[in-house]
């Protein structure tokens, strides 16, 4: 759930195909597209964000290098802290569950 839309996305080698659907009406309507690569933060390259954070860890550099679809999300600070919180003693399938549930509260 990204800002109100269940987004259901998949990446193959030609890229990232998504599908969304409005939880509610938008209001005012927003290009999809536009608001998932924000959330996504595809206007940064990923090795230029994590050259500094790489350049002295050997298993961290392994890890960007290896994951290449990595991306560092540009979540609400409130979402980002509940599901920091929640993902401490969860599962994925629980922890999407919750999140779900609360973005329903809003």
């Amino acid at each position: 759930v990204i800002r109100e839309r269940l987004w259901i996305l998949r990446q193959d080698p030609a890229g990232i195909h998504y599908k969304y659907h409005d939880i509610v009406p938008p209001s005012p309507p927003s290009n999809a597209e536009a608001q998932l690569r924000d959330f996504l933060n595809l206007r940064h390259v990923l090795r230029d964000v994590t050259r500094p954070w790489v350049s002295g860890d050997a298993h961290l550099s392994a890890l960007v290098t290896r994951h290449t679809g990595l991306r560092l999300l540009r979540q609400e600070p409130g979402e980002c802290l509940v599901a920091f919180i929640t993902s401490s003693c969860n599962n994925i399938p629980r922890i999407s569950s919750l999140m779900l549930k609360l973005s329903s509260l809003s």
